[in-house]
């Protein structure tokens, strides 16, 4: 079943695992069959295989269909709620074919339950739970945590979702997720790079819009130990060939809306093996889809350190563009302040206080208006997901100061990040023409980096966001967060 990436193994059991019932050896065997099924999803975990075990109820058999000739009058009750053999089958199917399977998994379930939850009958009838009368399955623990024990991306953002695995990591057009959801999908994506040839140190471009592909992408780059790297949407065909000739690009995900040029540019680089669509509806893609490498399943851990690197690519305001290689931990300190701006502990001094700036923190919800290609926002971002913020993202496929307040309203986001005045007078301007169309009290953060935010700017927008403190960010993409300024504070 490994093998073939798929399968089902399923123990039968019964309510003596939890009650006494037939005797001790009874009880344990079926306690026993509950543990194994509960370990084996552990060591099943992410091989396409589940494993269940199934609380049945009193069964029809011969033996019972015997006792009720012999005896109608007891035994005709007892047959007429009786579940039929067959009856746990369809469950088991249901459940293999079920989207939830692999949460399933590890569990020990009670079949009426879970045929009712599945839409499962029994020849047309639905069966009792017993749970009342006989108690309860065990409840699968939590899954053990594994602490972040260097500074590495990866590890810390996997230490973040087990901490915090309901909390919404990203809103966005596609609807929300969780960071469970986040961190599983790009585990299978993760997994899909690493079977497609990517390995630690192969460069990955990231060519697209915004949206949860974009960081799905670079966290699944992160867990392989590859190295992503920012590409700008805007740039021709010989930027691009540049772009990916100069960063050595063995892989890029990219929009399928950017295949032809990514057609056209791929001739002439031998090295770019692998292009994965991520598939828009726009244009049909020729690449290998995103989807297809969700479908794969998850792999052991990969090895990876704190000196991994990410690459972050200049716009070429100033010539060509240039890559700044940063190692994780280098990258964590001085880029995301060591994940201590939403926390009153400030940076983490260790890898495993990163748990704590998960659930400690304040619970804030972010937008970061500019792309992610560009390195303010992605700064953001990463700073954002590793404090346990939740995140909105919009494709950015123009900027429009209108649909950005209306967004920030309906996500109820309370920091806004931009680049600079060119966002920032806009916004301004849209505020200031639309008085009183927007609720925005629940701003309490406009924060910019990346680009000049005039004193002139600032202090409007204070005026306009009275509960809103306004923060411009300086540094570079070559020496981090240099500071983060809080002269414009609220008034």
């Amino acid at each position: 079943m490994v093998k073939q990436k798929h399968g089902l193994i399923a123990f039968g059991s019964s309510f003596g695992g939890s009650c006494y019932m037939h005797g001790p050896a009874y009880g344990a065997q079926k306690a026993g069959i509950d543990k194994f099924a509960h370990d084996m999803e552990h060591d099943l975990r992410g091989t396409g295989v589940v494993s269940v075990s199934i609380w049945m109820g009193p069964l029809v058999t011969e033996r019972s269909l015997i006792a009720r000739e012999t005896n109608p009058e007891q035994y005709e009750g007892f047959i007429e709620s009786a579940e039929n053999p067959e009856f746990t089958a369809h469950i088991l199917n249901a459940i293999d074919q079920s989207p939830n399977r692999d949460a399933l998994s590890g569990r020990t379930l009670i079949g009426a339950e879970i045929a009712k939850e599945l839409g499962v009958t029994d020849r047309g009838k639905e069966r009792p739970s017993y749970r009342d009368m006989l108690g309860s399955p065990p409840e699968k623990p939590c899954r053990s945590i594994l602490m972040a024990s260097q500074f590495h991306l990866a590890d810390l953002f996997e230490t973040v979702a087990a901490q915090i695995p309901d909390r919404i990591a990203i809103k966005s057009d596609a609807g929300h997720l969780s960071y469970a959801e986040l961190n599983t999908r790009a585990d299978h994506l993760a997994s899909g790079l690493w079977e497609l040839g990517v390995r630690r140190g192969d460069s990955v471009g990231l060519y697209m819009m915004n949206g949860p592909e974009y960081l799905e992408s670079m966290l699944a780059a992160f867990k392989i130990g590859a190295v992503p790297f920012n590409v700008n949407y805007r740039y021709r065909t010989e930027e691009l060939r540049y772009l990916f000739d100069n960063a050595k690009a063995v892989a890029v995900i990219h929009g399928a809306e950017f295949s032809p040029v990514i057609d056209e540019v791929r001739r002439d680089l031998q090295q770019l093996r692998l292009t994965i669509a991520v598939a828009d509806n726009l244009i049909p893609a020729k690449s290998p889809t995103y989807s297809e490498l969700l479908d794969t399943p998850i792999h052991g851990r990969f090895e990876r350190h704190e000196d991994d690197i990410l690459l972050l690519y200049t716009g070429g305001t100033t010539g060509m563009p240039k890559g700044v290689m940063w190692p994780h931990r280098a990258f964590f300190f001085a880029c995301l302040n060591g994940a201590g701006y939403y926390h009153p502990d400030g940076p983490c001094k260790e890898p495993e206080d990163i748990a704590a700036r998960a659930t400690g923190g304040y619970s804030l919800t972010m937008f970061p208006t500019a792309p992610l290609m560009h390195g303010a926002a992605i700064w953001a971002a990463l700073g954002a997901i590793l404090s346990g913020l939740t995140l909105v993202l919009d494709p950015v496929r123009s900027f429009d100061a209108c649909a950005i307040w209306d967004r920030v309203e309906r996500e109820g986001a309370n920091m806004v990040q931009i680049v600079g005045d060119a966002m920032a007078i806009p916004l301004r301007d849209a505020l200031r023409d639309n008085p009183g169309r927007w609720n925005l009290g629940h701003v309490v953060n406009l924060g910019s980096g990346g680009a000049v935010f005039s004193e002139t700017v600032k202090a409007d927008i204070r005026s306009l966001l009275p509960n809103a403190s306004i923060t411009d960010g300086m540094g570079s993409s070559r020496r981090g967060s240099a500071a983060w300024p809080c002269q414009a504070t609220r008034a």
